[in-house]
């Protein structure tokens, strides 16, 4: 009689078997995959995250800068029209745009035709996100008051 026992499977083999190794291996590759994937899009979103600290500073700097004028010497209407902050393109403020307006404004707030003792200034920044390329800005108000 032949003994068959040779080509039986034994229950507990020590080891992986070649369809183990692909299944784990297309499972490193897709994980893999979605990493590579993904970070191109995180520098994108920390690129935007960064335009909109450079632009919230930069409106911060105007509404400062008109502050520091005093409130009798700041003029009511357009103080700057919407223009790009630097005419080269190595520069790292070419890339952004800025508005300045001014007008008074009554205590609740509400525009007004007269001086009421108190101004509003508004600074607008734009700048173009990474991820869409569409135009987004922010906007920066401050009240300065004659009193």
């Amino acid at each position: 009689m032949y003994n068959f026992n040779f080509y039986k499977i034994k229950k507990f083999q020590k080891g992986l078997s070649l369809i183990e190794s692909m299944v784990a291996i297309t499972i490193l590759v897709v994980g893999i995959l979605g990493i590579v994937q993904a970070f191109p899009y995180g520098l994108k979103i920390d690129k935007d995250a960064s335009s909109l600290t450079i632009a919230n500073n930069l409106a911060q700097e105007k509404i400062e800068e008109q502050i520091s004028l005093g409130y009798d010497n700041i003029s009511v209407g357009e103080i700057e029209a919407k223009h790009r902050l630097s005419d080269e393109s190595d520069e790292p403020y070419y890339n952004f745009w800025r508005e300045t307006n001014v007008q008074y404004v009554d205590g609740d707030l509400n525009p007004s035709s007269t001086d009421t003792g108190l101004k509003e200034i508004t600074t607008t920044v734009y700048w173009i996100r990474n991820l869409d390329n569409k135009e987004e800005n922010t906007k920066v108000i401050s009240l300065i008051s004659k009193f």
